[in-house]
């Protein structure tokens, strides 16, 4: 624009020789006119280059901060998909402990109820085993008091024993004393009331001991 300017006022200055010198006056204000245009344009692209150059150093600083935020996304992209991979790993060895925590769990279920049914058999068994010994210390009992009965002395058949055993036995040969007719009635007596002494002794005699 300043060219142009400069052209048109060489032109302006060419074509209006001849009147400079009949206006000396009109041709310097027509000059200093042109000269403040010119600056006035100047100024204008001056201050449309500083615009320019502050609107591109703007976009660059803006097209760095995009650039920034974008790296940031990127990488807070990248750290949520590492934190989603390592979430994923930790709901696979999570959901692999959970099992192997319920088959331990079941495993012991099983031995708790086999623990449980062998209790109720030993349970059991005591209780066979306290009734065995009741019927054994009743029968200890019984036989003890069985074999006291048997131990006690029983008099009428130690008695009929004793009897029968008398009468199996031959009785005494005994000397008679040379004695009249009359007297061996009475020695008879005698003899008799002797020998059933004798067997009541030996009766009482057996009994006491027994």
């Amino acid at each position: 624009m300043s060219r142009d300017n400069r052209g048109t006022i060489s032109q302006r200055a060419s074509a209006g020789s001849g009147g400079v010198k009949r206006e000396p006056r009109g041709g310097a204000r027509s000059q200093l006119a042109s000269d403040a245009s010119d600056k006035s344009s100047f100024r204008c692209l001056l201050l449309r280059q500083r615009n320019s150059r502050d609107y591109v150093t703007g976009g660059g600083k803006e097209l760095t901060e995009i650039k920034n935020i974008k790296e940031d996304l990127s990488r807070y992209i990248r750290e949520l998909e590492q934190a989603n991979d390592d979430l994923e790993r930790a709901k696979r060895a999570t959901v692999t402990s959970l099992e192997d925590f319920e088959a331990r769990l079941n495993l012991a279920i099983e031995r708790n109820a086999f623990l449980e049914s062998e209790l109720d058999e030993k349970e059991a068994l005591k209780v066979m085993v306290q009734r065995l010994k009741d019927e054994a210390r009743d029968l200890r009992q019984e036989l003890s008091v069985k074999n006291k009965d048997d131990d006690e002395p029983d008099n009428d058949r130690a008695l009929q024993h004793q009897q029968n055993h008398l009468h199996l036995q031959p009785p005494p040969k005994l000397q008679p004393p040379p004695q009249t007719v009359s007297d061996e009635n009475v020695d008879s007596n005698k003899l008799v009331s002797s020998t059933q002494l004798t067997a009541h002794r030996f009766c009482s005699k057996h009994t006491c001991k027994k």
